[in-house]
C-alpha cells in the first residue's frame, strides 16, 4: 500500500491520540494552543521542503518519513502516554527534511 504495512499498526494509536487530545483540550486549552503552534511550525517546514498531504505516490523518501514524523509529533505532544514509534521533535523533522 502507499501507506506501508509498518504504518498500519500505528493508525489505531493516531486515532487514540485524537481522542486524548480532545479530552485534554477541555482541561488545558492553553497547553493545546502551544502544542498546536509547534505542530504548525513542523507542517510549515514540511511544506516548504515540498511536502504535501496526502503524500504523492512518487515522493522522495525523506518527505515520506517526515510526513509520518508529523503524526508521531502529534502523539508526542497531545497523547504522550501512548508513546511514539521513534524519537520525534520539531528539530528532528527539520533534520529529516534537510
Amino acid at each position: 500500500s502507499s501507506v506501508g504495512l509498518e504504518r498500519l499498526g500505528r493508525i489505531e494509536v493516531y486515532l487514540k491520540a485524537i481522542t486524548q487530545r480532545v479530552i485534554k483540550l477541555q482541561e488545558q486549552p492553553d497547553r493545546d494552543r502551544l502544542h498546536s503552534l509547534e505542530v504548525s511550525r513542523a507542517i510549515e517546514a514540511y511544506e516548504a521542503a515540498g511536502g504535501r498531504i496526502p503524500v504523492p505516490h512518487a515522493s522522495p523518501k525523506n518527505l515520506v518519513a517526515a510526513r509520518w514524523l508529523l503524526e508521531e509529533l502529534r502523539v508526542s505532544l497531545f497523547a504522550q502516554s501512548l508513546g511514539t514509534s521513534e524519537p520525534v521533535s520539531l528539530k528532528r523533522i527539520q533534520k529529516q527534511l534537510s
